[in-house]
């Protein structure tokens, strides 16, 4: 500690609540326009849902967040795939390492509803580098409390 080598560790443990959405496969590097694959893997019919977006400036570093939200309002069944496409971004993507999407909001055919208890809970990531590792958590959120 008189040396200043201190270091202070949080372990975060991988959520163990289900998650209605399962993350296929995504395209967030062409010019144009993204897509996105999801799977419902949740038993019920899904009638909408709604994804926000983070991305990585750095390795352990997440800006969010990015633009708005991304809906699908076309339902779907359990076990089926549906692919949403979106707009790119304009804001230079080619600098981004990778993208997180973290579902909002669920809403079923039945009319019930899931969200998650806490930031993190459910995600999916697409790095630009495919040999990137898998995270099985977000890093702790960072927020900038003093403009440098």
């Amino acid at each position: 500690m008189e040396a200043g080598m201190m270091a202070s560790f949080t372990i975060y443990e991988p959520s163990s609540k289900p998650c209605p959405l399962q993350f296929v496969s995504g395209n967030f590097w062409n010019a144009d326009k993204y897509d996105l694959t999801v799977k419902n893997v949740s038993g019920k019919k899904i009638k909408s849902f709604t994804l926000a977006f983070e991305h990585f400036v750095a390795p352990q570093f997440l800006r969010h967040p990015f633009l708005d939200t991304w809906a699908s309002s076309q339902p779907f069944e359990a076990g089926s795939n549906q692919t949403v496409e979106m707009k790119a971004y304009s804001g230079g993507g080619q600098n981004i390492l990778g993208w997180v999407l973290l579902p909002s909001k669920v809403l079923f055919e039945d009319g019930s509803m899931w969200k998650p208890q806490a930031r993190g809970e459910c995600f999916g990531v697409y790095w630009r580098d495919e040999d990137h590792p898998e995270l099985k958590v977000l890093p702790p959120e960072q927020v900038e409390m003093n403009q440098d």
